[in-house]
């Protein structure tokens, strides 16, 4: 997938860009099933928040961790996703995946800032976030 000169320059100007369905029904599945399997998993490489859901799950791509996932690293691979991302950006360093309930009562905090990934060893903060929502995404859900 190719970004058309219109979508780049949507993406200087307003910083972000949308792609329905870019992600298919049964990928999505997938996916999902990975989520649930990193809940039931007690590991270190999962930090919780205090309700026990996962907030940050590490090592995703490492073979030998217990949270590896080929799933998710297929699919920060995928050309679908990749190309628009290196067209805009030049590169692609890392994927990351949080969850959270959907709640109208508690408010839960989601930051991809700069702190986060200065923990994974990178050193600038030229960047960008892809964001892949499994389910239906609302401002009370924690949408973009």
């Amino acid at each position: 997938m190719e970004l058309s000169t219109p979508q780049r320059e949507q993406f200087w100007r307003d910083g972000c860009l949308l792609f329905p369905a870019l992600i298919s029904a049964a990928e999505i599945v997938v996916l999902k099933t990975e989520l649930q399997r990193w809940c039931e998993l007690r590991s270190a490489e999962i930090v919780r928040e205090r309700s026990g859901m996962p907030r940050m799950v590490f090592r995703r791509h490492d073979a030998d961790s217990p949270t590896a996932c080929a799933a998710f690293y297929a699919l920060s691979r995928l050309p679908r996703i990749l190309r628009p991302a290196q067209q805009v950006l030049c590169m692609f360093i890392t994927a990351s995946a949080t969850s959270k309930r959907l709640s109208t009562a508690l408010l839960t905090h989601r930051h991809q800032g700069y702190g986060y990934w200065m923990c994974g060893g990178i050193a600038q903060a030229n960047m960008a976030t892809m964001m892949v929502m499994l389910e239906g995404a609302t401002e009370m859900g924690g949408c973009l």
